[in-house]
């Protein structure tokens, strides 16, 4: 399982498996559920995808995708 709040700008996420073809993409931007709270979890990340966008990507330029639909995280090394 992942863990939804430590995902960070510049990871490398993949997302699909199952009944969609996988995607992967970096992690360009993130949206919290409670924005002004300094300990909330993440809603959507922004990814700019390597290759084309899955389908249930969503927002300008279907950049955007939730937290729950990311299967691996690949850390950045910060």
């Amino acid at each position: 399982m992942v863990e939804r709040g430590v995902m960070k700008i510049g990871d490398l996420i993949e997302v699909g498996g199952d009944n969609h073809p996988v995607a992967r993409g970096v992690i360009i931007g993130v949206e919290k559920l409670y924005p002004r709270h300094p300990e909330s979890p993440l809603r959507n990340v922004e990814v700019d995808w390597v290759g084309e966008a899955p389908c249930f990507a969503f927002g300008a330029g279907r950049r955007m995708v939730n937290v729950f639909a990311i299967k691996k995280v690949f850390r950045a090394n910060n």
